[in-house]
This record gives C-alpha cells, sequence and structure tokens, in this order.
C-alpha cells in the first residue's frame, strides 16, 4: 500500500543501528542474467539454466495462511522463471514452522521479525556460534568478519563508536547476503481520542 521502504538489512531505517549510506540494489534481470552466467548456470533450449547436470530448481517453504508469504512466493516463482530458475512453493501450518526452521529442513523461507528499539543484539540471530544445537542462526551463515564486529559491538559502550561497528556490520549483511531482505514496514497505531 505504499507504506513500506526497500530494506538494506536487518537494522530498522528510522534506528541508530542502521548504516544511511547504503542504497538498496536496483533491479536488473539483465545483471542476475549476467551473475548466473558467470556462476556457470548455462540456459538452456528448454527455458531452465544448468550447472554440472542438475537443473537450478529450489523449495521456497511458507508458512500456511500467511497472505504476505503467498504474495511473496507468488512473486518469487514469476521472477525467478524469468531468468530461468524453478521455485516451487512448499506451505507448511505454522505449528510445524519452528521445528522447520530448527531441523533446516528448507532451500528459502520467509521470515518476518521486528527489532527491538533503539538497538537490538545481532548476536543471537547472526553469530556463527548460534548456528549449533539448533541454535537460532538456522541460515547458518558464517562469516568470520561478522563475528568479529557483533562480539567487538557488544563490548563497546561508547555510543558513537558502536554505532560505527554496526554499520560496518550493516555492510557484511549488505555485500555477504546471509538473507534477502525485502522491506521495512511501518506499524500503524490507532489511538482513539479519549
Amino acid at each position: 500500500n505504499g507504506l513500506g521502504q526497500v530494506a538494506t538489512g536487518p537494522f530498522p531505517p528510522s534506528g541508530p543501528m542502521n548504516n544511511p549510506d547504503i542504497t538498496p540494489r536496483p533491479y536488473d534481470l539483465e545483471a542476475a542474467r549476467r551473475l548466473l552466467d558467470e556462476a556457470g548456470w548455462v540456459m538452456r533450449d528448454d527455458g531452465y539454466r544448468y550447472k554440472d547436470g542438475k537443473r537450478f530448481e529450489f523449495e521456497y517453504t511458507i508458512s500456511q495462511g500467511s497472505t504476505y508469504s503467498e504474495k511473496v512466493a507468488g512473486y518469487l516463482t514469476a521472477q525467478c522463471a524469468q531468468v530461468g530458475i524453478i521455485c516451487n512453493t512448499r506451505k507448511i501450518d505454522w505449528a510445524i514452522f519452528a521445528e522447520t526452521l530448527d531441523n533446516r529442513d528448507f532451500d528459502a523461507i520467509t521470515m518476518a521479525w521486528s527489532q527491538s528499539s533503539p538497538e537490538s543484539d545481532p548476536y543471537q540471530l547472526w553469530h556463527s556460534s548460534s548456528i549449533a544445537n539448533r541454535g537460532d542462526n538456522f541460515a547458518q551463515w558464517s562469516s568470520p568478519r561478522a563475528d568479529e564486529l557483533i562480539v567487538r559491538g557488544r563490548q563497546t559502550l561508547d555510543d558513537t563508536e558502536r554505532m560505527a561497528i554496526w554499520h560496518e556490520l550493516h555492510e557484511v549483511f549488505y555485500e555477504e547476503q546471509p538473507y534477502t531482505f525485502l522491506l521495512n514496514t511501518p506499524w500503524i497505531r490507532f489511538i482513539s481520542r479519549d
């Protein structure tokens, strides 16, 4: 409804952790095709991309009944088809969603989450130590640079210095893409005059 902002990372755009110098990547299907070609995913006559004899196909897991996830799934499937990738949507009940995350039983998945204000601790979701034992780093992202920044940021008491560290971490998210951050949506609240 025209209220969201394109996301560049996990930090809310209005918060101090967000690096304002990072801008959203442009929408560019030609660049996507070029990058896929460079990565060895070759388009064949059947309209699909292959590498080492295997077709580029993946499963996109969403929660049953989520209208947002349904919209994203439809859009993602259509966009993938334009570059020769097959995206199959798998709908699961919310009751088993957490188990699916814990077991890492997905190729791709959509999550919606919100940060604490004004600052969140990125350790639980992003530090590589949170991969083991069904930890909350279910994307299984391991980045030595991110780990170092997360630890340093948690140990830094000076706000200005710590925000500079979080801005650098934001750059690491942007470059390494452990998630594809889609959008930031505002919280809309209605308050009675009474």
